[in-house]
């Protein structure tokens, strides 16, 4: 074996790990997203891992949400309803109280992020305290 052979059994194995870790962490992330858009009684129209442009791999309906698996590797997402993009209400909510724009924007603002903050801190915890033994 030379310098440059690449043994690409290992490869495919890291390949598999990456995608493995990535998906958690976008599931992970996604259900910041969801819990608190339950957490503020938001109806949830999809919960998805990965992207599905025009099919999904697996797709069920439980009560109001779809729940599914995309095809595209490239994140995930999750639907509330009266939401048009991340942030952003729809023009119908000038009519609504606090309580419901409250609703609507709360769980894309800073769901996620806090989610990912909490499972980093977690994490780091596991590790240190791991390492005491």
């Amino acid at each position: 074996m030379g310098l440059l052979a690449i043994n690409w059994s290992s490869v495919a194995v890291q390949v598999g790990q990456l995608l493995l870790a990535l998906s958690l962490l976008v599931i992970l992330h996604e259900f910041g997203h969801f819990i608190t858009a339950r957490w503020f009684r938001c109806r949830v129209e999809k919960f998805f891992l990965f992207f599905d442009p025009w099919f999904s791999l697996v797709k069920k309906k439980v009560g109001d949400t779809v729940y599914g698996i995309g095809w595209l590797p490239l994140g995930g997402y999750v639907k509330i309803s009266g939401m048009i993009d991340e942030g952003a209400v729809e023009a119908t909510s000038e009519g609504m109280g606090i309580q419901e724009q409250t609703c609507l924007a709360a769980p894309h603002r800073d769901a996620g992020r806090n989610h990912n903050e909490c499972i980093g801190s977690f994490c780091h915890i596991c590790f240190c305290f791991n390492d005491m033994g």
